[in-house]
């Protein structure tokens, strides 16, 4: 039997069914949209209305995986449903692509979550004339069948779910409009990522490269080394593949715009003369590119398969220009031992994301990076010498100063 429940100051008739084993627990508004308030007498008088003519139907409807009519409920045919409340799945998409797009995402953000709901609604079964509030948990689960049966990535899936959940939420928020209310908004179940360690590029591996340009560009030695100055220039800032290519540099740095998540943030990259005069060179590069009739995009993917194809002419396979980021950080964790300096030169919003850098040991980056270990090698011995320049320095002021005036000037020194 139903029983009250209080959610949000609003009151709901609590159901439950099993099936298959497993007790499923819902909510049913005994409140329509337009009521703010009603009391709790109220309240009782319809969850028993609703217990005598409703409770057996909507659990059925629910055990189907459907949501109930609430048109049948008693409290909403005398109040009457909002007018937009039958907008379709496809009117609701188009609302909330013009409300984000003011919401300081890219375009290509836009497009990307256009593209993963016009999949959704491409779905057999859904369909883009399909009522908001008529969508179920059901169909999310059938859209997810459908994605694995096209053998995608885990990752790839999981950011087509992500989509429609980031859409249901904005939707179950303007329920006034939509008719979809919080607790019978579909349930998006997405698959679990793996944790995976960044992929760093050791000293050894990046010079290989460097000098397998050589033999790939010895005839034209001045592309060999504008090529080897731009993996530099990555490895030394931690910048992504287009980032030095589409923001704006300025005299001493390059300005970066947030990306398309919100773990990334506006910041600025400062960089060494020497940084400052590749990155323009690598920009009039992809520019002279570009005028002679190539996609900026494929140019940007020529430098990124260039570096990647050296690696494999050198037999390492599973490496990237992006692990050159993941360099970046490894290599400045290592010297610094701050992840918070970390995440602000990559740019992260959330020290979650910075934290896999500080999970390897030292020993295993001592080997990767023996030009950084060198240098904590040389700390360590100025330390050492400067504590026993000190002893020595106290044990002669002991022994040449007579005792009263050494505990008198000490004194002096602590008032």
């Amino acid at each position: 039997m139903a029983g009250l429940g209080f959610y949000r100051d609003r009151y709901y008739a609590r159901c439950s069914f099993i099936k298959n084993g497993k007790q499923t627990r819902f909510l049913t508004p005994l409140q329509n949209p337009d009521e703010r308030y009603i009391t709790k007498t109220a309240a009782l008088i319809r969850l028993n209305e609703f217990k005598r003519n409703n409770e057996t139907e909507v659990i059925e409807q629910r055990k189907a995986g459907n949501n109930y009519d609430r048109m049948k409920l008693s409290w909403y045919k005398e109040y009457g449903e909002i007018e937009t409340a039958d907008k379709t799945i496809l009117e609701a998409v188009n609302d909330w692509l013009e409300t984000i797009k003011t919401d300081g995402l890219t375009d290509n953000t836009v497009k990307l979550y256009k593209r993963h709901l016009n999949e959704f609604m491409s779905t057999k079964g859904i369909g883009q004339s399909l009522k908001m509030v008529t969508l179920t948990t059901s169909d999310i689960d059938t859209f997810k069948k459908t994605e694995r049966k096209k053998k995608l990535a885990v990752a790839t899936i999981h950011s087509k779910l992500r989509s429609i959940d980031n859409f249901l939420n904005w939707v179950v928020r303007r329920h006034k409009e939509y008719g979809l209310l919080p607790t019978e908004r579909p349930d998006v179940d997405k698959p679990k990522l793996k944790t995976k360690k960044p992929v760093y590029i050791s000293n050894q591996i990046f010079f290989a490269v460097l000098k397998q340009l050589d033999k790939t560009y010895a005839d034209e030695p001045e592309k060999a080394d504008m090529f080897k100055s731009f993996f530099h220039l990555y490895r030394e800032t931690g910048l992504r593949l287009r980032e030095p290519i589409q923001n704006i540099l300025k005299d001493t740095h390059l300005e970066i715009k947030s990306g398309r998540t919100k773990n990334s943030y506006e910041r600025r990259v400062y960089l060494t003369k020497d940084q400052v005069f590749t990155v323009k060179r690598l920009k009039e590069y992809v520019q002279s590119r570009v005028k002679r009739g190539s996609g900026q995009r494929a140019v940007e993917s020529y430098i990124s398969r260039l570096f990647k194809n050296a690696l494999r002419d050198l037999g390492r396979e599973g490496y990237k220009l992006h692990c050159l980021r993941d360099t970046f950080a490894c290599r400045l964790y290592y010297e610094t031992h701050d992840i918070y300096r970390v995440c602000g030169a990559l740019g992260h919003a959330d020290i979650k994301m910075t934290t896999k850098y500080a999970n390897y040991d030292t020993v295993e980056l001592a080997e990767a990076f023996p030009d950084i270990a060198k240098k904590h090698e040389e700390m360590r011995r100025n330390l050492g010498k400067g504590e026993q320049s000190w002893h020595t320095e106290q044990f002669n002021l002991v022994n040449s100063e007579p005792r009263k005036d050494i505990l008198s000037s000490r004194i002096a020194g602590v008032v």
